[in-house]
């Protein structure tokens, strides 16, 4: 399971244009100059510095390993990589894993993993997945857990079908590998598996022991299922263009209507021929994606705060909003699916629509001003705002951050606005909840609440569908 590509020159990291030449330090840095290098060496000194400093690291560990007695491998870790590289996955004996030189190299991979990413280049990307395959055959326990992020690397560089062999291993296996057999069972064997399957074949296991899989493995499968309903898509529309296209036209160009190899290697799907053939697949990754969606959404503290998390603009709001956990399986597939296009509005048009039925047992203004709020909030994400990270979602110094605080919705109340004199000072009303507050075009707080308290339903709804162009049928 190799990702390793032959790069055909890369970006430069000032003008952008094609170049082989690279830093010849790290590797993974392209500069099409000596000038731009000297004008970009500030800003890339550090990365370049931590990606040196993490090699020399995994090389002094992997140097000082030593096999146990009796272990059918005798190969030093520089060639059990080879072989891996190779297809032939080594023979370690279990207990040459579980040892503290073991561990040490398996972090200092993972180190090593994580400069990489800080660099966030093609090239860097590649490299930072290759390391990241080899360390899951080196360490099969994987204590660093390096499988959660190793899904969506493969995405990334563009290994959709080796992805979903690596997420179905994991979901149909689990932690069965015990490190206290003698003999290593077969590990990552799923070779070509069929990415057009239900999920719900691959969540067996878990729906007998009545358990959500691992979010960290849904994300990116759900990423998958994503793209390969786009390519669907793209499918369907050339089939209905074969009436007006003559068929030499549309045979010589259907091979350029799918991005995913899993595509390229499923003929059976590239040749069908009628458009009911493509909506009954359609319609199998709609549910699949509803699915998935639906899973994630419940996951941790539930309320889609995974998806959620794709829309929290500062860092300092996300780190108080959303658990440790959260967190982590944001940033491991936030890139994958920042970099797909047509994902962030995918995640946008879901969570939307679940806030709709979520709320459709509520109180209808309640609803309108909630989804309202929701959408007006994800908005500015699209806006083109340059600010620093110290500004928030509504252009807001957050050093008064210490006066504002969140109800249960993670809408804020200021300490200091003056709502209503039914309101305390705290900014808590009568009935013990508090207000939902946003921010108009103008800069000023407006109070949902008040502004729709007595107003009627389809008035509500017209007024927020023409103000947030976001219609709620």
């Amino acid at each position: 399971m190799d990702v390793r590509t032959k790069l055909i020159g890369d970006r430069c990291k000032v003008c952008g244009c094609a170049t082989n030449a690279c830093c010849k330090r790290c590797k993974v840095v392209f500069y099409c100059s000596e000038m731009h290098r000297q004008r970009h060496a500030e800003k890339h000194n550090e990365a370049c510095l931590e990606i040196e400093a993490a090699k020399l690291n995994v090389e002094d560990a992997e140097r000082a390993f030593t096999h146990n007695t009796g272990c059918p491998e005798r190969r030093s870790i520089k060639g059990m990589v080879a072989s891996i590289h190779n297809g032939k996955a080594p023979s370690l004996e279990n207990k040459c894993l579980c040892t503290g030189q073991a561990h040490a190299i398996l972090f200092a991979r993972f180190n090593l993993i994580r400069a990489y990413l800080q660099v966030n280049t093609k090239c860097s990307v590649v490299n930072a997945c290759n390391v990241a395959i080899e360390t899951q055959y080196l360490g099969r326990c994987d204590p660093m857990v390096i499988r959660c992020i190793t899904a969506n690397l493969m995405i990334r560089v563009g290994n959709k079908q080796n992805a979903y062999d690596f997420i179905k291993y994991w979901l149909v296996n689990g932690d069965q590998y015990v490190c206290t057999t003698k003999k290593p069972e077969p590990f990552l064997d799923i070779r070509n598996a069929d990415a057009f399957e239900p999920c719900k074949n691959l969540f067996d296991a878990f729906e007998e022991a009545d358990m959500d899989p691992p979010t960290s493995f849904l994300v990116p499968l759900a990423l998958i299922k994503f793209k390969l309903l786009a390519d669907i898509k793209q499918l369907r529309n050339l089939q209905l263009l074969r009436t007006k296209l003559p068929f030499d036209v549309v045979y010589l160009i259907k091979p350029f209507f799918h991005t995913t190899d899993i595509m390229e290697n499923r003929k059976d799907i590239r040749l069908i021929d009628t458009v009911s053939g493509y909506d009954k697949l359609i319609e199998t990754l709609e549910d699949d994606l509803d699915l998935l969606f639906e899973i994630v959404g419940r996951a941790f503290e539930g309320r889609y705060v995974v998806w959620r998390c794709f829309f929290e603009k500062s860092p300092v709001k996300q780190a108080r909003r959303y658990s440790e956990e959260v967190q982590t399986v944001y940033k491991y597939s936030a890139d994958a699916w920042m970099e797909t296009k047509g994902g962030y509005e995918w995640i946008l048009g879901k969570l939307a629509d679940a806030c709709n039925k979520k709320l459709t047992a509520e109180n209808c203004t309640q609803a309108a001003i909630r989804v309202a709020a929701l959408y007006k909030a994800l908005r500015s994400q699209y806006a083109d705002d340059d600010s620093d990270d110290e500004y928030g979602h509504y252009g807001e110094d957050s050093s008064d951050e210490e006066d504002r605080y969140y109800n249960e919705n993670g809408y804020y109340y200021d300490e200091y606005y003056d709502y209503d004199e039914e309101e305390e000072e705290d900014g808590e009303a009568d009935d013990g909840t508090h207000r939902n507050i946003g921010i108009n075009e103008n800069g000023y707080k407006i109070d949902y609440d008040l502004m729709y308290r007595d107003r009627p339903y389809k008035e509500v709804y017209e007024h927020l569908s023409e103000s947030f162009g976001f219609g709620f049928d």
